[in-house]
């Protein structure tokens, strides 16, 4: 019977996190979507000058 991989401990779980952190840091920003946390603000005009 297979473990959970919750359960696994050691050099094994160590090997897995590393691989896939490198599988999420391969991942180019661009293929992302925006993210929803990020506050845009957004973009002011620029104030005439009076004079």
């Amino acid at each position: 019977m297979k473990t959970h991989p919750e359960m696994i401990e050691g050099q094994e779980a160590w090997n897995r996190f590393l691989a896939a952190m490198k599988s999420i840091i391969k991942v180019p920003k661009s293929a992302l979507p925006p993210s929803p946390y990020k506050k845009h603000l957004p973009k002011q005009r620029p104030v005439a000058s009076k004079g």
